[in-house]
């Protein structure tokens, strides 16, 4: 994997990030109640993040989500601060580049790359992190949790995906940094 140096590039395409996955996360987004909590938030705070990643590597991509996620808390509280939905950020800035460039060693780009990129990282973040910590804090069943979260993922994975193909494909600055 590259390094990718801390220059004034670097830390402005990083604010640019963080602005865009706060402004799509805390006033483009909805929320769906599960269990009488917002179980299911619908929007796509997570491309920004994601991209950050892959433009600026799966380091600064962690520090991108955090960030993302400590100032829209501070911002535009939706709820109790809690350090698990920061970790899941954190890892969706890292873990989409990492699985992208396991799968993909000639850093050639396919939909089906990013789309399983993505996949992977969502589940693990997504689906499986983010209903933990609702549980942990609202103490809300997973049983409960799970299936209107699972309908979301089957439906924002491939949005998602095709979103950042589409970004990664006709952005030329983007297109080489994977």
């Amino acid at each position: 994997m590259e390094r990718h140096s801390l220059s004034a590039q670097s830390i402005t395409y990083a604010g640019l990030f963080i602005a865009l996955s706060i402004a799509l996360t805390r006033t483009m987004s909805f929320y769906a109640v599960v269990g009488g909590v917002q179980g299911v938030r619908i929007g796509f705070g997570n491309i920004p993040i994601i991209l950050s990643g892959m433009v600026l590597g799966p380091s600064l991509g962690a520090v991108v989500g955090a960030a993302a996620d400590i100032i829209g808390s501070l911002i535009m509280p939706s709820g109790p601060y809690f350090p698990g939905f920061t970790l899941s950020a954190a890892i969706t800035g890292a873990l989409p580049v990492i699985i992208f460039r396991l799968l993909n060693g000639n850093r050639t780009y396919s939909f089906n790359r990013i789309l399983a990129s993505v996949a992977v990282s969502d589940i693990i973040t997504s689906l499986a992190l983010d209903s933990i910590w609702i549980h942990i804090l609202y103490h809300v069943p997973l049983a409960v949790l799970l299936p209107p979260r699972i309908i979301a993922r089957i439906i924002l994975i491939p949005v998602t995906s095709y979103l950042i193909y589409t970004l990664v494909k006709y952005v030329p600055k983007l297109k080489g940094t994977i």
